[in-house]
């Protein structure tokens, strides 16, 4: 009895396992040099309890660049609508392979819900905070 009893609190373990996707084309507002046909990058985050992972893809990367990956919070009195240091610093993606990075800046909750900011990922010829530089540039956080 008292290993069935151990059998069925060990089997029945509770997940978490809330997660979301965001999906973002090349961003209409870019005019470096990079290729922008078939670009595009997608983020994953999934809830670990008091951490966030981001799991970020990019597609159509030239392999030998280096991509600076960041999420930054909305900001109105920013000259680029966006504060200029990043949120959370999702590191680089070389070679097309993607980022899996946990961040205890805030918990999913809040940044489902209450954040308010942008995916940015830099032309590695040009890494400047003027969005028509970044290849991609798109909403992240709550829907607004």
């Amino acid at each position: 009895m008292l290993s069935t009893l151990y059998f069925f609190f060990a089997c029945n373990k509770k997940t978490n396992d809330r997660g979301h996707f965001y999906s973002y084309p090349i961003n209409s507002y870019y005019v470096g040099t990079h290729p922008t046909v078939g670009v595009s990058a997608s983020v994953y985050i999934v809830d670990k309890e008091n951490a966030i992972q981001f799991q970020v893809q990019l597609k159509g990367g030239i392999d030998t660049n280096v991509y600076e990956v960041a999420i930054h919070s909305y900001d109105t009195n920013s000259t680029y609508g966006y504060a200029t240091n990043p949120y959370i610093d999702l590191g680089t993606i070389q070679n097309n392979i993607p980022i899996f990075l946990e961040s205890s800046t805030t918990n999913y909750s809040d940044f489902r819900e209450k954040f308010k900011g942008y995916i940015v990922i830099h032309d590695p010829q040009n890494v400047s905070k003027d969005i028509t530089s970044q290849i991609i540039f798109g909403k992240i956080g709550k829907m607004w």
